[in-house]
């Protein structure tokens, strides 16, 4: 197997921001994190030092595990160069690094927080539950199903309320019992927490309920209604999808062309205006999540080229 490179400390900085902010929120006095194919350490580290900097007094543990023990030697050594430093990645939080700028090495407070370990994400957890998993840009090289059992077991291993982040292109929809964190684009999850019975209650309105489909997931449903040429089903299906998820970019997008095919064209504009008013005020890069996530500006394109045929 060959090691994945496009690593660096900081990757995708957003994540990094988010959980500071988190942190800082909820205070936490000791967290357990796992870097998850953690490649050569940067991510590990970046991690450490993010929590680090939001709890300076907490207890913190920070675990990476990688399939390949020459990325762990390298993780270990935590000595690094400009592959590592690249601008794409800025240092967010300074007390990640020391010594001379053109030989960094992680510092000693983070190293001392950090260690490693071989493991295999088809494999059990290596213990938990941890209160952060980051496994990101690691699922997309994997089959379909083996990515689908790898986020389950990585979501077995989140501690209650813990969040689980992934990247943009890792999953196509979260494990069941996580609820989504912030931008759609961040693939960050939280995990419910357990609900509590009320003592001696038989009642099935004090049971838990199970957790809500995921928005991809209906949509998913939907285009195979449309596939087999069932488009009052699959309209009824958008409609709840519309009524659960509102602001469901891709489900809005779907709905008003299916009703624009159905010959319901005064609707279908109303549904494509607002597509093209939310895609239009978000970045044009960022992914939107969808069966196959795209950028937001493709669903500003594609409502703008019907209301521009509309209009002729």
């Amino acid at each position: 197997m060959e090691a994945v490179g496009e690593t660096y400390f900081f990757r995708q900085p957003d994540h990094f921001q988010f959980l500071h902010d988190a942190l800082c929120r909820e205070r936490p006095a000791r967290v357990s994190a796992w870097s998850a194919g953690c490649a050569t350490g940067e991510e590990a580290y970046s991690l450490a030092a993010t929590v680090l900097a939001a709890l300076p007094g907490a207890e913190v543990e920070v675990l990476g595990t990688d399939l390949l023990e020459r990325s762990l030697l390298a993780a270990r050594a935590a000595s690094y160069g400009a592959w590592s430093l690249r601008p794409a990645g800025p240092l967010l939080f300074p007390l990640l690094l020391e010594g001379a700028p053109g030989a960094p090495r992680v510092a000693e407070r983070v190293r001392r927080v950090t260690r490693f370990e071989q493991g295999d994400l088809r494999g059990p957890p290596p213990g938990g539950p941890f209160d952060l998993i980051f496994c990101r840009n690691v699922l997309l090289y994997f089959a379909p199903d083996e990515a689908v059992r790898a986020a389950a077991l990585l979501a077995s291993a989140l501690a209650p309320g813990g969040l689980l982040v992934f990247g943009p292109l890792d999953l196509p929809a979260p494990p069941p019992g996580l609820r989504r964190e912030g931008r759609a684009e961040l693939q960050i999850f939280r995990r419910v927490q357990a609900v509590q019975l009320k003592p001696h209650s038989t009642s099935t309105q004090d049971r838990a309920r199970p957790p809500p489909e995921p928005p991809t997931a209906i949509h998913r449903r939907a285009l195979a209604l449309l596939e087999a040429s069932q488009l009052s089903a699959a309209q009824a299906l958008l409609e709840e999808l519309r009524r659960s998820e509102p602001h469901y970019l891709p489900g809005l997008l779907e709905l008003g062309l299916l009703l624009s095919r159905r010959g319901l064209r005064r609707r279908a504009a109303e549904l494509l205006r607002e597509v093209l008013q939310r895609a239009d005020a978000s970045d044009p890069e960022q992914l939107v999540d969808a069966p196959e996530p795209l950028p937001a500006r493709f669903f500003a394109a594609a409502a703008r080229a019907f209301l521009e045929r509309k209009a002729q």
